[in-house]
């Protein structure tokens, strides 16, 4: 066998050769370009990337730069609305009468309307007597007593009279919830307290008609301002409490008679005295002595002090010397002064007065006071003497006066 060279086949080999190179060298290419595409996405996904985190730190500080917009607190006044509110969603499915027997049930104010205090008409029939009793008996606790007392005071006497009251009418469940319920107590002795200071503006209201004529203040011109100055004379060192022989003429004082002017005794007979359902009826035994030697009836300091004044508060409305009184509210602070001088004037130039017996003579006064308006006809010790009366108490009488028969005793609650 011999060997022979075939050059044909070389030939085709060296071509399919160089097909497969031109084939490889089109992929390198194409794999190439593939590859730098995705090169430049990387890229351009890295740049996204940073531009997103750049746009959110930017936010970030923006928003803690931006100015805080959380609502403000709540003003005093808005927390005490959001307070009632609140309260009063609770008293609608809050019964405050569980647990107590139905006759010491209280109709509360309705807080919706704004009511602060009880309506004595919409009250259960026992309530209604209860508070009667115990505003009378405070009435009487601040007649016999002391007329213009402190808030502690007027609440402690509106206690004590309704707890008393409620016992004197056979109702003691009422006064074991009085002392038990302080809302229901608080309800009750606000109530009595509004009601006695009701009173002492009655008391003035009483002097309104008496004073002007019984002063003679009407009868004074207005002209030159000769009235001005003839309210001002009474005012003055308590010359109103004098009566005079001659209504207008300072001249005529009688000093020996403080407290003895025909209209304190008016105002003493028309409020207190008058009608047979008079506060001195409904009191009659109440009234004492202060002598040890004599039992004969005397008007309290307390009310005493009370109208006194009340009718300086009247007179002074005529001050500016007009043809109309300047009404003006009758405030038991705004007269705290007055009250210490003539508790002063009682108690240290009269009742303790060195000048003859002056106990029996603060004894005569208040028994006269008493019999006159019947028939009709808190001390101070550094008080400036310029605004004290001269009285002469050595001509003040001095007498005993027959005791009068009667038959109420009233027993006040004791107050501290």
């Amino acid at each position: 066998m011999s060997l022979v060279s075939n050059n044909d086949d070389d030939d085709d080999d060296k071509d399919d050769f160089n097909n497969y190179k031109e084939q490889a060298k089109k992929k390198q290419s194409i794999a190439k370009v593939l590859n730098d595409n995705d090169d430049n996405n990387g890229i351009d996904d890295i740049d996204n990337y940073k531009e997103r985190v750049k746009k959110k730190r930017s936010a970030v500080k923006y928003e803690s730069k931006r100015p805080s917009m959380a609502p403000a607190p709540l003003t005093t006044t808005a927390k005490k609305a959001v307070a009632k509110r609140t309260k009063e969603t609770r008293s609608t499915t809050d019964d405050p009468n569980a647990g107590w027997p139905t006759e010491a049930h209280l109709n509360y104010p309705d807080g919706t309307k704004m009511q602060r205090t009880i309506s004595l008409r919409i009250q259960p029939q026992v309530i209604q007597d209860i508070l009667h009793e115990a505003i009378t008996l405070a009435s009487g606790l601040s007649m016999f007593e002391e007329a213009f007392p402190t808030s502690a005071q007027q609440l402690a006497q509106s206690y004590k009279s309704i707890v008393s009251a409620a016992n004197s009418l056979s109702h003691p469940h009422i006064a074991d919830r009085i002392e038990k319920d302080e809302i229901f107590r608080r309800h009750l002795t606000t109530y009595v307290t509004g009601r006695v200071g009701k009173m002492r503006v009655n008391v003035k209201e009483a002097t309104v008609n008496v004073v002007p004529g019984v002063y003679g203040i009407l009868r004074v011109p207005t002209e030159d301002g000769e009235r001005k100055e003839f309210v001002k004379s009474l005012l003055t060192k308590m010359n109103f409490i004098f009566p005079r022989k001659t209504i207008t003429d300072a001249n005529t004082v009688l000093q020996n008679e403080p407290y003895l002017h025909p209209a304190i005794i008016a105002v003493l007979h028309n409020f207190f005295f008058k009608g047979p359902k008079s506060f001195s009826r409904r009191f009659t035994d109440t009234f004492e002595s202060t002598s040890k030697t004599d039992d004969a009836k005397e008007v309290p300091q307390a009310m005493l002090s009370l109208v006194v004044i009340a009718v300086f508060a009247a007179i002074k409305e005529w001050e500016g010397g007009k043809d109309e009184r300047d009404k003006q509210e009758f405030v038991a602070s705004t007269f705290s002064d007055q009250y210490t001088l003539h508790a002063t004037l009682l108690n240290e130039k009269i009742r303790n007065s060195n000048v003859g017996d002056g106990a029996q003579k603060y004894h005569t006064l208040m028994v006269r006071l008493y019999r006159e308006a019947k028939s009709g006809s808190a001390t101070a010790t550094d008080v400036a003497s310029t605004l004290m009366p001269d009285i002469d108490l050595a001509d003040i009488e001095l007498h005993q006066v027959t005791p009068r028969t009667t038959n109420l005793r009233v027993q006040f609650p004791q107050t501290q």
